[in-house]
């Protein structure tokens, strides 16, 4: 996927969320992914304040292929508090 697509992909479910005013790297995993072996992928999961809602976790899906990193997979939800 090319920049300008994932942009073009990303753009129309982040805008409704309004302006980020941070964003946190919670954490990147690289195992326990089914049929897929160990570094060939990477999850990697942000803690992100966009104006609406306040607080989410945005988690992006990177695949390694023959020429390189990948986005695979790219999703928000609500940060849910205990």
């Amino acid at each position: 996927m090319t920049a300008a697509r994932w942009a073009s992909m990303a753009e129309p479910v982040r805008r409704p969320l309004g302006t980020v005013s941070s964003r946190i790297l919670k954490g990147v995993k690289t195992d326990g992914l089914p049929k897929r072996p160990v570094g060939d992928y990477a999850i990697i999961q942000f803690q992100t304040r966009f104006a609406l809602p306040a607080d989410t976790i945005e988690t992006v899906m990177l695949v390694r292929e023959r020429t390189g990193w990948f986005v695979a997979g790219y999703t928000i939800v609500p940060d849910v508090k205990p």
